[in-house]
């Protein structure tokens, strides 16, 4: 075991491997450098940029099109499939054959059932993190059964297949935001755009003509950009962020959160407008389940009743005990991560 004293946490330090398929958004890298902050020696291994394929000419396009109808060989999966293989057997190598702790595979489809098994070599423990769904996400659990541990942010999946729930994190840096003279709305939303998403807020919109929005779709592309027609919609094609983010949802009572309709575990969103102290509307009936709930901070939203009762934001945020928002912080989430990542291990 390579073992590097204690963390500040308590716990052995550890050598971990985190493989990603990208560290889309950075989502992984606060979660990494709380982690280092613990004590804890960490790898973010990128395998959608290690095993890059890209076309060089139009022939080649053409030729893998034709093996893939023809032949049944798709040359771009073979490429990466023979990239992470040399990549991971160069990485035993230079390890000297001296296992990580501990190596968390975020996208499994990124790894097929050869590539699992160099993992093993490699590792102690070999653990799954699931960020989706069965439903939305089904090539995830091609190979599932062959790790460690699986952790699951869906409490569903996490019921129906044994695995071991989770939740996403809520960023040490997200604080409570101020409390206006006077709101300028009462809901308010920015997300990329996604074509049964936007229909469901011109739905939304429509049904609840007393309430306030400011919604804010980000779209890159001029095709998408002209179905979004609706007049209390605004497009941008920059993401908002910093200030400009913060002075937006500071403006508003609540925050809405619309869910994949295969996904029942908590958004970040959800997390945001714990931290945030703002409201939060939802078509996740699953937040009751969590101990902040209350009906005062949170509306769901009916499958069969999209009605918003305009009295829900009449009442204050009520505050909830910080000892419950502090299970969902980075700081203390981090303990909790690898706790079920490791469970049963050979180290422990």
């Amino acid at each position: 075991m390579l073992s590097h004293g204690n963390s500040s946490s308590g716990n052995p330090a550890m050598n971990i491997m985190v493989i990603v398929n990208r560290n889309f958004h950075g989502l992984y890298t606060p979660i990494l450098d709380t982690l280092k902050q613990k004590g804890h020696q960490t790898t973010l291994i990128e395998i959608g940029k290690i095993s890059k394929f890209r076309y060089t000419s139009v022939r080649q396009r053409i030729r893998n099109f034709l093996s893939k109808n023809l032949l049944g060989h798709n040359l771009k999966q073979e490429f990466r499939y023979r990239h992470t293989t040399e990549y991971l057997e160069r990485l035993k190598k230079n390890h000297d054959g001296k296992p990580f702790d501990l190596i968390v595979v975020n996208h499994p489809d990124t790894c097929n059932s050869d590539h699992i098994l160099q993992l093993k070599e490699l590792s102690r423990t070999l653990s799954a993190h699931l960020w989706d769904s069965h439903g939305k996400e089904p090539q995830f659990f091609t190979n599932i059964g062959a790790y460690d541990n699986v952790i699951s942010f869906d409490p569903i999946d996490a019921k129906n297949y044994g695995f071991i729930g989770t939740t996403n994190y809520l960023d040490n840096t997200i604080e409570a935001l101020p409390t206006p003279e006077k709101y300028a709305h009462d809901v308010f939303a920015v997300m990329s755009y996604d074509k049964a998403r936007y229909r469901y807020i011109e739905q939304l919109i429509d049904s609840n003509p007393d309430v306030n929005f400011d919604i804010t779709i980000y779209v890159q592309s001029e095709h998408r950009r002209k179905h979004i027609t609706h007049k209390s919609v605004s497009v941008i094609d920059r993401p908002l962020a910093g200030d400009k983010l913060l002075s937006r949802i500071a403006q508003s009572r609540a925050i809405l959160d619309i869910g994949h309709e295969h996904q029942h575990g908590l958004s970040f969103r959800v997390l945001e407008s714990l931290g945030y102290e703002r409201k939060l509307v939802t078509t996740n009936a699953y937040v009751k389940e969590y101990p902040f709930y209350t009906k005062q901070n949170i509306f769901c939203i009916a499958s069969d009743n999209i009605n918003i009762k305009k009295g829900f934001f009449n009442s204050p945020y009520q505050k909830i005990d910080e000892s419950i928002v502090e299970q969902y912080r980075l700081n203390q989430w981090v303990d909790d991560y690898l706790d079920k990542l490791t469970r049963g291990s050979p180290h422990r």
